[in-house]
């Protein structure tokens, strides 16, 4: 053997020893999925290897990563930086409710203490069939969620297909926890004003002028204060009449992300209100609910 097939031979070893074994992708809204693809969501800090032969995409809609195969075999997957059972079950449940689905226990089974294994009767436009899910929580409060709809006959296919899936999970600590972090100890704060008039008519003449303040205040021990102000004036034929209305709360909350990142705000009232809203980080502030905040530190929380 020549020195230069002996150097060829060394590194096409050295490719295969450490080349990785599936493509990789980080998720994102726009993710078109192939099979045998290792799949990374930095946020919620999981990943894992698409089955052989299903493809799929991210449904925006449900918060769903759909995927298929050939045969017409369903299956979603959900993934969020920090969840419990209960709660993975209920965002689940309205996701599928939202694809028209109606469900009916058959049976529930604790795999362990983080892990759970259920089956649904469904009911749908298409008739009736079956949906299994199974779900778990990490170490670090992660959490994914598995779902797969089929035929009565197919239960043991879809329950061995998702187990072989949550086997190849590798969990890691999840990225949202330092978004948590950064925005702990700031005050979200916006204020908008609206007027409008009318001149003559059958009615006369008259003006409208709104005008609201909002307030958030999150502190690094998880506790909140929420305080919206609204007042109006109204003015028609010599008359005028004020209005005015407030809201305020305080509770927990945190940050929850999803496997493509997006982030939502969570937050406990102790009046036994509960609110969940999106929130991005903005190069003018952040954006909660559709709403641009301004973004300063809080003297409060200390």
């Amino acid at each position: 053997m020549t020195p230069l097939q002996s150097a060829r031979i060394a590194f096409f070893l050295i490719l295969f020893f450490t080349l990785p074994a599936h493509a990789e992708e980080a998720l994102h809204v726009q993710s078109r999925i192939l099979n045998r693809t290792l799949l990374s969501s930095p946020a919620t800090g999981l990943s894992f290897i698409t089955p052989r032969h299903f493809r799929g995409a991210y449904d925006k809609k449900t918060g769903t990563f759909f995927l298929k195969n050939q045969d017409g075999l369903l299956l979603g997957i959900y993934g969020f930086s920090e969840a419990t059972l209960n709660e993975v079950a209920e965002v689940v449940s309205a996701a599928v409710k939202k694809l028209g689905f109606e469900l009916n226990p058959v049976d529930t089974q604790d795999l362990d203490a983080n892990t759970v294994l259920a089956t649904y009767q469904t009911l749908s436009n298409r008739g009736r069939g079956i949906m299994v899910g199974i779900a778990e929580v990490g170490k670090d409060n992660n959490a994914i969620a598995m779902i797969g709809f089929g035929q009565a006959d197919q239960e043991e296919k879809i329950k061995k297909k998702l187990q072989r899936i949550l086997a190849q999970v590798e969990w890691k600590k999840p990225e949202a926890r330092r978004w948590q972090k950064k925005l702990a100890g700031k005050v979200l704060s916006t204020s908008g004003s609206d007027s409008n008039s009318s001149q003559g008519g059958a009615g006369g003449s008259g003006s409208h002028v709104s005008g609201t303040e909002t307030t958030m205040i999150f502190c690094g021990d998880t506790s909140y204060a929420y305080q919206t102000k609204t007042e109006s004036f109204f003015s028609a034929g010599g008359t005028s009449v004020d209005n005015s209305s407030s809201d305020t709360h305080q509770g927990r909350w945190r940050l929850v992300a999803n496997l493509v990142g997006e982030a939502f705000l969570i937050l406990h009232a102790v009046d036994g209100r509960n609110f969940l809203w999106s929130i991005e980080e903005t190069d003018r502030g952040a954006q909660v609910n559709e709403t641009l905040y301004q973004v300063t530190s809080s003297s409060s929380c200390d």
